[in-house]
């Protein structure tokens, strides 16, 4: 088999197995942090990946898999405790978390580069995009709260945190979900507010 078509062939494979989404009919907790017109456009739009998309979505996934092995192998994680969590106020808003620990508490897995893990440990918090994602697990899943579990893709260096609500951050993230659903409701794009959006 010539280079290039196994190349190809490997690359189709990491495509078919990434498990990206290409749209979203709901509004992801994951993504709450982000601008407001991206998540209303990513509510009614699909988008168009490249395949460094679909190799992020492969590994991230990967890695996850992994992970949850090392925490079910040390009685940490309980099999099988992968969920969608929905919020009350309205079921377009929700999420999926990684897993829970035997006293029913949330568990969140974050493999990241070595550069970001380094920059995590020294600033001694997550990405803000990171923090708010699981604020909204914390509050629409009922937990206490939330055990982190951050690893280096690169050298496998661990890092644990453990978060606990935060009620400013989570009515800020009950506000603007709000916002998003009404100005999809109403098929009003609300104002980017990245500064980013052309």
């Amino acid at each position: 088999m010539k280079p290039e078509i196994i190349k190809d062939k490997i690359n189709f494979l990491i495509k078919s197995k990434s498990k990206l989404e290409l749209k979203r009919n709901y509004l992801g907790m994951s993504n709450i942090a982000g601008c407001e017109l991206v998540l209303y456009n990513n509510f009614f739009y699909e988008m168009k990946p490249s395949l460094k998309d679909y190799q992020n979505s492969y590994r991230g996934y990967m890695y996850e898999s992994i992970i949850k092995g090392w925490l079910i192998s040390i009685g940490f994680m309980v099999p099988g405790t992968e969920k969608e969590i929905v919020a009350g106020f309205d079921e377009r808003f929700k999420g999926h978390i990684d897993g829970e620990d035997y006293k029913g508490n949330l568990i969140e897995i974050k493999s990241v580069t070595q550069a970001k893990f380094e920059k995590i440990k020294a600033d001694g918090r997550l990405p803000f995009r990171n923090f708010c994602q699981i604020q909204a697990y914390l509050r629409y899943g009922n937990y206490d709260y939330c055990t982190v579990i951050i690893v280096s893709t690169e050298t496998l260096d661990i890092e644990i945190m453990q978060i606990r609500d935060n009620p400013k951050i989570l009515t800020a993230i009950h506000t603007k979900a709000i916002s998003v659903l009404n100005a999809i409701n109403n098929n009003i794009p609300p104002k980017c507010t990245c500064g980013k959006c052309k």
